[in-house]
């Protein structure tokens, strides 16, 4: 029997509570210690955003093999792709940044950034966050009243322009490595899609940071097979400042506090609902999705590893050394006489 144990999750807890009624083996005191994020993930600055655009600009603007609508900003001056690339990036501009002197803002007609992070495999059905991508694009196309015959290229003209529409475009980078990002990345450029752009991306681990502080919304398509751990990419974001709309399962309110600092999603079309509602008006006017950045910074203010450890692991490590140390004084002497003569014979 152990003198105490952690686990990650209250539905964990109470699952080894089960256990331990019937079973000696395991503990029924188990304390929760949820993971925190390393100091690393924290909130990005404009500064920062600026200089991680300008490393990344090449990989945003280079179309995954077809023309989107992040891509076409090529079309302002009549330039393919690589010329428009290396025009940009002789500017002080980015797609979503501006340099003027030493004062750096953002863009008011720059596309909300979504992250999410996979690891291509079936355990996260990525099709999911694909649906729901061609949902918005569908539904704000019919919320503005466009029909089918619009021309892509005149309306991406327009917004690269500066002109400001009721609904953003959204691009989605998805980092991370895995078999079946291919089958993906195949999937991604047969869509038609007006509004909205995937780029599939390896970041450093000095850039994951920042790019995750950088962004407008997470999306987590984690589902936990025991339905007792939590999300660690989740964390992650929550310790950057990023709002979350994730899958829901069994747990995962234990992590993502509905309304507060995220929200969840069964479907496809549920995730869209959110997309919709959250990215109305962006980027001044989109109040649901600035009071859950203010609940994703606040969480990340909060939620630390220092906190945590001083709060629920070392109290349960103290009692347990105490308990070690008043059964050692209880050994009847002659035992633990013969115990530290043994342990003195091993040691030479």
């Amino acid at each position: 029997m152990t003198d105490g144990s952690f686990c990650v999750t209250r539905a964990m807890q109470h699952e080894l509570a089960e256990i331990g009624e019937s079973s000696e083996c395991f503990d029924e005191r188990a304390t929760v210690l949820y993971d925190q994020p390393p100091e690393f993930f924290h909130p990005t600055s404009v500064r920062q955003m600026h200089e991680l655009f300008s490393r990344l600009e090449n990989d945003i603007c280079r179309p995954n093999g077809v023309c989107d609508c992040v891509s076409a900003v090529a079309a302002q001056e009549g330039l393919d792709t690589d010329e428009a690339i290396t025009v940009l990036n002789q500017s002080s501009d980015t797609l979503f940044s501006s340099q003027i002197d030493s004062n750096i803002f953002l863009k008011p007609n720059r596309p909300a950034l979504v992250v999410s992070s996979t690891s291509w495999t079936p355990d996260e059905d990525f099709s999911i966050l694909l649906q729901a991508a061609l949902m918005y694009d569908r539904r704000v196309a019919a919320a503005l009243g466009e029909n089918d015959s619009i021309v892509e290229e005149k309306l991406w003209m327009d917004i690269s322009n500066g002109e400001q529409q009721l609904y953003p475009r959204l691009l989605f980078v998805i980092t991370g490595k895995g078999p079946e990002k291919k089958k993906y990345e195949e999937q991604i450029k047969k869509l038609k899609l007006r509004r909205v752009a995937f780029r599939t991306m390896w970041l450093s681990a000095e850039d994951y940071p920042l790019l995750l502080g950088s962004a407008d919304l997470g999306v987590s398509l984690h589902t936990s097979s025991s339905g007792l751990d939590l999300p660690m990419k989740v964390v992650d974001m929550f310790g950057c400042g990023l709002p979350v709309c994730a899958a829901s399962y069994s747990c995962i309110k234990e992590l993502v506090k509905v309304e507060k600092n995220g929200l969840l999603f069964s479907s496809p079309s549920e995730l869209a609902d959110e997309f919709m509602m959250l990215f109305k008006g962006f980027p001044e006017k989109c109040e649901a999705l600035k009071s859950l950045k203010d609940g994703a910074l606040a969480t990340s203010s909060s939620s630390r590893w220092s906190t945590e450890w001083e709060s629920h692991a070392l109290p349960l490590i103290s009692e347990a050394s105490h308990i070690r140390e008043t059964k050692l004084m209880l050994v009847e002497p002659s035992v633990l006489e013969d115990t530290l003569c043994l342990k003195s014979r091993i040691s030479h």
